[in-house]
């Protein structure tokens, strides 16, 4: 045999079968090694993606508790208007029954409710605030939902402008009217009871506005002038819009606690 023919038949094999056979053997022992890369990625982005769904549940579950909060707060401020405008409507009747009078005779409680104003709403975003922060908000994957729960903060802050518009407005036209009057020190003492009664049991003032009633002690002489019945008219403006946003606030809440409890089953059940 020639020198080519030895080498090719060395061990009794073509040494191009041989570097053939070797190619596949490396091609193949790569290819196991590459799927193992990718298979290792893939177990890898479906813990973290399994791991990152826990946490979206954890924290969706406590924004529902968040919101339903809230939604006690909002509803018992919705009390406490209702009481306000109760007692304002009233009192602008009793005052209109007696136009040519300067001082009309009434009860303090009423009073009190006349020109007292609503407690601050104050609610908890906390959660909220700990979802967003975290970027898994992006996660939910209902969009009306995701916007919604965005923009949750600045619903509250259109409401508490109507709130603090009514207030201002209390401080700004109505109590300067009261100065000198003998029953300011009166009506100081049972807001003062009111409040504190309230503290008492741990309430907030959206609570307390639902379970304490305002105690009565009498009779008391109401300023009564057209500025003041203009004055109380206004209030009742304002407050009645103000009984308007919180209703709408009331059914935003319920909404999105509706979406947000589907969101969960969703996310627990996947």
């Amino acid at each position: 045999l020639s020198a080519l023919a030895m080498i090719r038949n060395v061990g009794g094999e073509p040494v191009d079968r041989r570097y053939r056979r070797l190619r596949i053997r490396l091609f193949l022992e790569g290819l196991v090694v590459l799927v193992s890369i990718l298979i290792a990625f893939f177990l890898d982005g479906w813990r973290e993606d399994r791991r990152q769904t826990r946490e979206l549940v954890r924290e969706l579950e406590s924004v529902e508790r968040e919101l339903e909060r809230n939604l006690d707060i909002v509803r018992g401020e919705l009390i406490a208007v209702e009481r306000i405008l109760k007692a304002g409507e009233d009192l602008a009747d009793r005052l209109g029954q007696a136009p040519n009078d300067s001082l009309v005779e009434v009860s303090d409680t009423l009073s009190w409710l006349g020109a007292a104003y609503s407690p601050t709403l104050d609610p908890s975003l906390g959660a909220l605030d700990a979802l967003i922060n975290s970027g898994r908000l992006a996660r939910i994957e209902n969009e009306d939902l995701r916007v919604n729960l965005a923009g949750l903060r600045d619903v509250f802050v259109d409401v508490a402008e109507d709130d603090r518009m009514a207030k201002q407005f209390t401080t700004d036209h109505q109590m300067p009217e009261f100065r000198g009057v003998e029953f300011l020190t009166s009506l100081r003492r049972t807001s003062d009871e009111f409040i504190r009664a309230g503290q008492r049991v741990g309430q907030s003032p959206q609570e307390g506005q639902i379970t304490l009633p305002v105690k009565t002690r009498g009779e008391i002489q109401y300023p009564n002038s057209a500025k003041a019945r203009a004055i109380l008219n206004w209030r009742l403006i304002l407050y009645t819009s103000a009984r308007s946003e919180l209703l709408a606030v009331e059914q935003h809440l319920q909404s999105l606690m509706n979406l947000l409890l589907y969101e969960l089953d969703t996310d627990s059940s996947g």
